[in-house]
């Protein structure tokens, strides 16, 4: 009888043992993580934004990106949005994590970031039919000719009309912000902050935006290629009872949109004398100067 409870105690162990053999066998059986991604486009152009798509499998998740060349260049999140500002091929890493383990996922040359390249389209002003080149930098198509509408009160360089071809007019800021074709606008101090960022920084940016040679600017015309397409012409400035017109070919200034809180406006500018690209924020409103639009 002894015998007998002794064997029945040893079997009842033994199946407890393997009961608890068989929870351990399935706790080490839980699968590891995985995942899959994917973008919103891979083939795309400087300053586009990529976002990003974690698809989970059964089990929750958590996430860690890396991005080569992007801004960030890591997230946390599930869908990140990425920028691409710089040309090239770039990959994306993706690991995920749960009590399990991790899983590593990672596609070189995953995003392809190409340059824009300046082809340029035509804008006609419905209010008067003129044409100007339109030109696309940093992912914003701005004119690539200065405005030459007549709205009344807007002047040609010496008030000589020859020159609205290549100069266009010179308008003070108050004219400067109703003056651009309809469903088009002054640029704003940021987005020409993007563009002199896009172009290489503040002292090469502005030999990529001028035209050329000396046809439309004075000696020495510092670094200037137009390699971006916006083709600045040195088309001055005009200040009525004070300097009159001046500066025709030493400088071209271009107002924005955005005032300062000091009553004035912010504007950008370009030299002769050298490549730089200057946004300043001490510019009068009532001085009479260039404007490009970009589309709204």
């Amino acid at each position: 009888m002894r015998h007998l409870v002794f064997v029945k105690r040893a079997m009842w162990s033994f199946l407890f043992l393997l009961l608890i053999a068989g929870c351990d066998d399935g706790e080490q059986a839980l699968p590891p993580p995985s995942a899959e991604f994917e973008a919103s486009e891979r083939n795309i152009h400087i300053w586009d934004v990529v976002k990003f798509n974690m698809i989970p499998g059964d089990n929750e998740v958590d996430a860690e990106w890396r991005f080569e060349g992007g801004t960030p260049d890591h997230s946390d999140v599930t869908e990140p949005e990425v920028l691409y500002k710089i040309p090239g091929e770039y990959g994306v890493k993706l690991t995920v994590r749960n009590e399990a383990g991790e899983t590593t996922i990672e596609q070189q040359r995953y995003i392809v970031v190409n340059e824009y390249d300046n082809q340029y389209g035509v804008l006609t002003d419905p209010r008067d039919e003129q044409t100007y080149k339109v030109t696309v930098i940093a992912g914003q198509y701005i004119m690539a000719q200065n405005l030459n509408f007549d709205d009344g009160k807007a002047v040609h360089y010496d008030n000589d009309p020859d020159h609205g071809e290549v100069y266009g007019r010179l308008y003070t800021w108050e004219m400067a912000v109703d003056a651009c074709p309809p469903d088009w606008r002054l640029p704003t101090r940021s987005e020409y902050a993007m563009i002199r960022e896009y172009l290489g920084g503040e002292y090469t940016a502005g030999g990529k935006m001028k035209l050329p040679g000396t046809d439309h600017w004075e000696e020495p015309n510092e670094w200037a290629t137009n390699s971006s397409g916006f083709s600045a012409p040195g088309s001055g400035g005009y200040m009525p009872g004070h300097l009159e017109f001046y500066s025709l070919g030493e400088s071209a200034t271009y107002w924005t949109k955005t005032e300062t809180i000091y009553g004035n406006a912010w504007s950008m500018a370009l030299m002769t004398k050298n490549g730089r690209m200057a946004i300043q924020n001490t510019t009068d409103k009532s001085q009479w100067f260039s404007v490009r639009c970009i589309k709204d």
